[in-house]
């Protein structure tokens, strides 16, 4: 604040000190959860949303509440680690104080009445597909007495489809040609080791050739952002790259036979790459890419604005799942198709033109494409079938309205704690969390239409202090009673919260 006054050249008399900007962040924060409470106290079928992330050795939990007209985040706490007690207890602990604070600012309002209304309007969580989110829900709704419509993020799928082709292709890599010579290091089949070894001379100083790279791009007019990073099976990329790999081949190869060898990295991907099974499998990954992930990724990953109902997205699938069936039988017709796996009409720009030429070897494009569409019937199959065996009536359409097709809100939360612990590493996860909670619902624009600003401040001021010793608390049980059962004291510790806040001792 300092610098900022006296860059505008104007100093400042004080400055708060930084206790005082923290006190400040955490009454904010507090007032972003009377507006979660709020409007979950006055929607009905709300769905509740949740995701981990582990950073540095701590794994931190994000609870958020979507709803027909937008998201709201509720809380973002430091766990103990990634088990369904550890979410279920969250949860079940931040629903206890969305009521005990709307109770705080609406002394007319009963604890057990609130904490009940707040309760009976979640109707539906999302999350990601993972037993342990499964099993705490389970154990929410054991806890709660009531039944949750638990909803899976359509987006997803595309990470366990990358994993499962990269199995499929591997198997068909060790059935029909074992013995293969290969110069690149690893087990994976060609065009997976490619596409790593690619992002790694792409990004990787050292083992790799970033500027060398980036000057390649810059002459070829390409465009600084054409690799993406690959990091794991995440969504579209490993699709995409494939793709991009296969329209710019010719000027790949010749960049990989000229500069520096990089310890003969650059030599080792192009005689891989100018392979037979190396070019089909980097056309067959493209042409997945053009056909299935990308216009999933279109159908999904939409705004709240333009966006399909969730429960609309299995017809969607079914029909992708039977697209894939008749390509499995008849894979060389994909040559020709006119659309993609949803039906609709493929846009023919110059990648996929590319994708759509001839293979080099037909009899290896058969096998690897039977291999990928099989391996993605299966993970569909597997990861929908509980949404193919629900019977879908209006009644269930109306409740599960508020969940979006996705889960990203929950992603956009996990990168807001990461950019913010990058830009004060010393911060505490409270201060943090008050900041992402009031930035994500906007509590700013929620205060300047409240005539009673005035009043919310000044309780704020105390409630924050409350919420400031709750989670120091927190902290002390889980990191300072090692030898203790957690969850045995967890019910002693928010019963005395709760008697703080509202005013009992």
């Amino acid at each position: 604040m300092t610098q900022f006054s006296l860059r505008m050249n104007k100093p400042l008399d004080y400055v708060p000190t930084r206790s005082t900007v923290e006190s400040m962040a955490r009454e904010l924060g507090c007032l972003a959860l009377l507006q979660t409470a709020e409007v979950v106290v006055g929607t009905p079928n709300v769905t509740v949303g949740f995701d981990a992330t582990t950073r540095e050795g701590h794994h931190f939990n994000s609870i958020h509440f979507t709803l027909e007209s937008g998201c709201v985040v509720a809380a973002i706490d430091e766990l103990a680690g990634g088990t369904r007690e550890d979410y279920s207890t969250h949860i079940t602990q931040t629903v206890d104080c969305m009521a005990e604070t709307y109770v705080f600012f609406h002394p007319s309002s009963t604890f057990e009445a609130t904490r009940k209304l707040i309760i009976n309007n979640i109707s539906n969580s999302m999350t990601e597909r993972c037993a342990a989110n499964h099993a705490a829900i389970s154990l929410v709704e054991q806890r709660w007495k009531w039944k949750i419509m638990e909803l899976n993020c359509h987006l997803h799928p595309l990470d366990s489809i990358a994993s499962k082709v990269r199995s499929g292709l591997k198997k068909v890599k060790r059935e029909i040609q074992p013995t293969l010579k290969r110069k690149l290091f690893g087990t994976d089949y060609a065009a997976s080791s490619i596409i790593v070894q690619m992002n790694k001379l792409r990004f990787k100083d050292a083992k790799g050739d970033p500027k060398g790279f980036k000057l390649f791009l810059h002459t070829e007019n390409l465009g600084a952002g054409l690799i993406p990073r690959y990091r794991g099976n995440r969504l579209h990329v490993m699709f995409h790259i494939g793709g991009v790999l296969t329209h710019h081949f010719d000027k790949m190869l010749s960049f990989l036979k000229s500069g520096t060898g990089c310890a003969g990295l650059k030599e080792a991907i192009a005689h891989d790459m100018a392979s037979k099974p190396g070019r089909v499998g980097l056309q067959v990954l493209g042409l997945l890419g053009k056909l299935l992930t990308g216009p999933w990724m279109k159908v999904f990953y939409t705004s709240r604005s333009s966006g399909i109902l969730h429960l609309a997205g299995i017809a969607i699938v079914k029909q992708a799942i039977e697209t894939m069936t008749d390509w499995a039988e008849s894979p060389l017709q994909v040559l020709q198709t006119e659309r993609d796996c949803f039906g609709k009409e493929i846009m023919r720009d110059d990648i996929t033109r590319s994708m759509l030429l001839p293979p080099v070897n037909k009899e290896l494009f058969r096998e690897y494409m039977s291999a990928c569409c099989l391996a993605i019937n299966d993970v569909l199959n597997l990861q929908y079938k509980r949404y193919f065996n629900m019977e879908i009536s209006e009644k269930l359409l109306d409740q599960t309205r508020s969940a979006r097709s996705h889960n990203m809100d929950a992603e956009e939360i996990m990168g807001m704690i990461t950019a913010a612990q990058d830009r004060a590493p010393n911060a505490s996860m409270c201060f943090v969390s008050s900041k992402i909670c009031a930035q994500k619902n906007q509590t700013m624009r929620y205060l300047e239409n409240r005539p009673d600003l005035h009043c919310l401040i000044k309780k704020s001021i105390k409630l924050g202090r409350c919420h400031r010793q709750r989670k120091k608390l927190h902290e002390d049980f889980i990191f300072n009673l090692p030898n203790k059962n957690i969850y045995d004291v967890i019910p002693n510790f928010c019963c005395l919260f709760s008697c703080c806040v509202l005013g009992f001792i």
